[in-house]
């Protein structure tokens, strides 16, 4: 319950952010695109599309060439269990801190290609088969969160996201989740 209050409380500060970023020294960026999970707990494995907002507070440099930024790029999918018929709502919700170099880095990054890599927190919900019934089970799970990516400015005033991440739980169900999500920069 705990772990549901504080990202509630990120999620409300990041909906409030974009007014009080614009007035302080730094920026509201957001992005929204799809995101593909794939989960894996020792042989059984399971995936999923999602569709992903990613809101970030970016905290430029001096310059516009970099930049920290703490964000969560939430996920929410529809995920169905060939095997058993079933379907559920999985979700994703990583808080990630990342350094940012070039395209993205800031509003008036003039570069037309940037990278980024950070890490932090996640909780994701998609479905895996490791009961012992061999039944398909929802597998909440945390653990750490690792992500790298490129981000380019496409024809006229369109600016993309390709990234990969993977989130290695700190359970002991050795259950690991990676991913690839491209995302369509908002005013960029």
């Amino acid at each position: 319950m705990k772990k549901y209050f504080f990202v509630s409380v990120v999620t409300v500060a990041f909906a409030l952010m974009p007014g009080y970023a614009n007035s302080q020294n730094m920026e509201f960026m957001h992005s929204i695109g799809v995101t593909y999970m794939f989960a894996q707990a020792g042989e059984d494995a399971n995936a999923a599309a999602a569709l992903t907002y990613s809101p970030r507070v970016c905290f430029p440099h001096t310059s516009s060439m970099a930049s920290l930024s703490v964000g969560i790029p939430m996920s929410i999918a529809y995920d169905l269990d060939p095997d058993e018929g079933n379907s559920v709502l999985a979700y994703e919700i990583p808080v990630v801190a990342d350094f940012n170099v070039g395209h993205g880095a800031a509003d008036d990054a003039d570069f037309p290609v940037g990278i980024y890599a950070g890490g932090g927190y996640a909780f994701n919900s998609i479905t895996s088969s490791f009961s012992s019934s061999g039944h398909s089970v929802i597998s909440k799970t945390t653990g750490l969160y690792v992500n790298a990516g490129i981000r380019w400015k496409g024809l006229g005033e369109n600016s993309w996201t390709l990234g990969a991440y993977s989130i290695m739980t700190i359970d002991t169900r050795k259950f690991t989740v990676f991913g690839i999500r491209i995302l369509w920069n908002i005013e960029m």
